[in-house]
């Protein structure tokens, strides 16, 4: 738990399904990923995630990069799932005002009852402007989110009562994310900017990777958590190793990353599997960091 919000870890294990899209190509129609929500929460997942493609959806219906609106779709799933938390993964820099992010992820959490995730990405981080955008849209943010009269002045975002109505009603805040790309050179410098102001950081990439944000994480008061995203091997067998592996080099949890809705089934199916072996790997006395 997060000592500075005091809300329940942001997740242990969660689901991630990318490449939604209308259903054209054999792509997921409303009701899959609706089904495969609950699916995931019956199976113990604490949280489902859905690709930001920055506003997909507009595309010409036959473009590969036709899709549903990440948060218009995470408001639907709200009023059809329980206990999930919904969050969306942007894929590169979002183009939304952190304000505008905030306030559309208070909605979703109200609608669900305390169930929203703010995520955020800094954009390429070979910009030089990119971490300081990054620390002034975590702060905007988290005042949006918690202030009864925000405001925030910096180079990039300005905020002046920004007020927030109505409130995030989930107990502790909402978790603050920041979802970083282990394959850009800048992206610990990234995460130690991100480490003042979040609840937890999402990473790809391998095991070093994981150990050297959890190493990072360590030597800070800030009680951030570290969050593992990728793709697990279908056999149970494999899978449970892979999170095995991934706890103990550091990781509080794991979001499993799925291709589309049509073949996260099997996914849901290892769900208990994979939450025992989470839950093992953290628990006092066991061999994890």
């Amino acid at each position: 738990m997060n000592p500075r919000f005091g809300h329940r870890s942001v997740t242990r294990l969660g689901l991630l399904v990318a490449d939604l899209g209308p259903a054209t190509a054999g792509r997921s129609t409303l009701s899959d990923v609706s089904s495969l929500a609950v699916a995931a929460e019956q199976a113990g997942f604490d949280s489902f995630w859905v690709e930001d493609d920055q506003g997909g959806g507009v595309a010409p219906a036959d473009s590969a990069e036709a899709g549903f609106e990440a948060y218009s779709l995470l408001g639907a799933l709200a009023t059809r799932t329980h206990t999930v938390r919904l969050g969306a993964f942007p894929l590169g820099g979002d183009p939304r005002a952190p304000a505008a992010l905030a306030k559309i992820v208070t909605s979703i959490d109200v609608i669900s009852g305390g169930r929203g995730v703010v995520t955020l990405a800094p954009g390429p981080l070979d910009e030089p402007a990119a971490l300081d955008r990054l620390a002034e849209g975590l702060q905007v943010c988290r005042a949006v989110l918690d202030d009864q009269h925000p405001g925030f002045a910096g180079t990039h975002f300005a905020i002046d009562g920004a007020v927030n109505q109505p409130p995030p009603v989930q107990p502790g805040g909402v978790p603050l994310v920041v979802r970083l790309d282990t394959a850009e050179r800048s992206w610990v410098k990234a995460l130690h900017v991100a480490m003042p102001f979040t609840d937890a950081v999402v990473v790809d990439g391998d095991l070093d990777a994981v150990s050297l944000a959890a190493d990072a994480v360590s030597g800070q008061e800030s009680g951030t958590e570290v969050i593992w995203t990728g793709a697990v091997p279908a056999s149970e067998r494999e899978a449970v190793a892979t999170i095995t592996a991934v706890a103990a080099a550091g990781a509080t949890g794991c979001i499993i990353a799925v291709p589309g809705a049509q073949m996260a089934p099997e996914m849901t199916e290892l769900g208990p599997a994979l939450l025992e072996a989470m839950e093992l790997a953290r628990a006092p006395g066991s061999h994890s960091r």
